[in-house]
């Protein structure tokens, strides 16, 4: 996949100032910093997988096999937790 212009003049344009005065400034800036990195990184992968000399390790076959599981998962819940709510009162055996 290749960016379009527009793309790559969106990931590179600074925010408003008023963006920066923000409270979540701080939270916000990481995550577009780490969107910006995922992004950059996956584009050069992605280049890397289309050449001709791309020589898939063992490795890497793995862990595309293990997402593409994750992937398939989603929909299902991962973890179920249950809460047993008794009565207040004391039964006759208890008693």
């Amino acid at each position: 996949m290749r960016s379009t212009d527009a793309e790559k003049k969106k990931s590179t344009e600074k925010a408003p100032k008023s963006c920066r005065e923000c409270e979540n400034w701080g939270d916000v800036s990481e995550k577009v910093r780490v969107s910006e990195l995922l992004e950059r990184t996956i584009n050069k992968f992605e280049t890397k997988i289309n050449s001709a000399e791309y020589d898939p390790t063992v490795a890497e076959y793995v862990k595309l096999i293990q997402l593409g599981r994750e992937i398939g998962q989603e929909d299902e819940p991962k973890e179920i937790k249950v809460t047993w709510v008794g009565p207040n009162e004391k039964s006759n055996s208890e008693k």
